[in-house]
């Protein structure tokens, strides 16, 4: 049954081919990963650069874990300033913050009850160029903190205005947690420090009337926010660089593309460094070899995941007389079933004229 385990995890793990380039072209350089509120582990989006990542995981739940030998757990709250907070603990890890709930919204939701805090806890927090000092700048930043983004953020100022190749902020919607602030304030702070939006991984919720069907909308309640740096931005870091560290910069712009399917803001980014003269010929070439192997062919991505999702079946349909494996083949299926029916979607979705963008509107 461990076989089985790490057979669903091997599928379902992302991979990138030809890493080896942006490697070569990194010259030893690491891809550093500032992974805040960790809780449950490391994303797993990021699992194929670890060959070339290190991954610094915040949290100061105790009952957080990192998930991964290779990622270094730092047990630290962040926030815009050395402070002392007051941490409300929940009973799903994962919505404890350091804002109080805001019960009379919450408790409108099904998941109401995952929000109920069961214990409080005083806890020091400090900046995040504090808690990383003398270690390696991130390249990139991703925060999941319950309404206390933008102040960590705020906090890493020097590395969003001047290190960072990209950042995914949990941003909310609605006020979710007392005085924490909604997407406009965030999505203001880093479009003004050179970000641009790539898209919104949102959650919606159910009330507890439970008056939902295949037909119905929930609420946009929030979403993983994910910026990457803004192709002028990066052009003018790269004015103040030497060459080794202008490709460095591109490799890693890259990379974070890659991890996130954004491929043609990544071959446009190789494109204008080679333009400006920041990329020698081979570099950019070499790089865009690497986008161009790693951009799936819509009949063979969707082959793949109808066979991913036709072995999930197979798998579930061993599993039902084992209770130990049943829930895990039960969360196969439908992951794999999403994964098949969203790249389905996808190939589907294309309008305007000459099909030129992906639009919601096409359903």
């Amino acid at each position: 049954m461990r076989g089985l385990t790490q057979l669903i995890k091997h599928l379902l793990q992302p991979r990138l081919k030809r890493l080896d380039t942006v490697e070569r072209v990194l010259g030893g350089a690491r891809f550093t990963v500032a992974d805040v509120g960790s809780t449950g582990g490391m994303d797993a989006k990021w699992s194929p650069l670890q060959p070339i990542a290190n991954v610094y995981a915040f949290d100061p739940d105790s009952r957080a874990t990192a998930g991964d030998q290779q990622v270094t757990v730092l047990p630290f709250g962040l926030w815009s300033c050395e402070a002392t907070l007051p941490l409300h603990l929940t009973r799903f890890p994962p919505a404890s913050s350091v804002f109080p709930h805001n019960q009379a919204l919450l408790g409108d939701f099904l998941n109401a009850d995952c929000h109920r805090v069961v214990a409080r806890k005083e806890i020091a927090v400090r900046t995040m160029a504090s808690a990383l000092k003398g270690m390696a700048a991130p390249d990139f930043i991703k925060v999941d903190a319950e309404g206390a983004d933008l102040a960590i953020l705020e906090g890493a100022q020097e590395f969003v205005q001047s290190i960072c190749a990209g950042i995914q902020a949990e941003v909310q919607f609605v006020e979710r947690n007392l005085a924490s602030p909604t997407f406009a304030r965030i999505d203001e702070f880093l479009q003004s420090r050179g970000y641009m939006l790539l898209t919104l991984q949102r959650e919606f919720w159910i009330r507890n009337n439970k008056a939902w069907g295949i037909t119905s909308q929930a609420q946009l309640i929030w979403a993983d926010a994910v910026y990457l740096l803004s192709v002028e931005r990066a052009l003018a870091r790269a004015v103040e660089l030497g060459p080794a560290d202008r490709h460095r910069l591109l490799a890693k712009l890259v990379a974070a593309s890659a991890v996130y399917g954004a491929h043609d803001y990544a071959m446009d980014a190789i494109r204008r460094f080679r333009e400006h003269g920041f990329a020698e010929v081979g570099v950019a070439d070499a790089l865009s070899g690497f986008i161009r192997a790693n951009v799936s062919s819509t009949g063979v991505e969707l082959l793949r995941r109808f066979l991913h999702l036709v072995l999930a079946f197979v798998i579930l349909l061993g599993a039902v007389f084992v209770s130990s494996q049943r829930k895990r083949a039960v969360q196969f299926a439908r992951l794999s079933a999403a994964r098949f029916f969203h790249s389905l979607y996808l190939s589907c979705a294309r309008t305007g004229e000459n099909r030129v963008a992906i639009s919601d509107g096409a359903v």
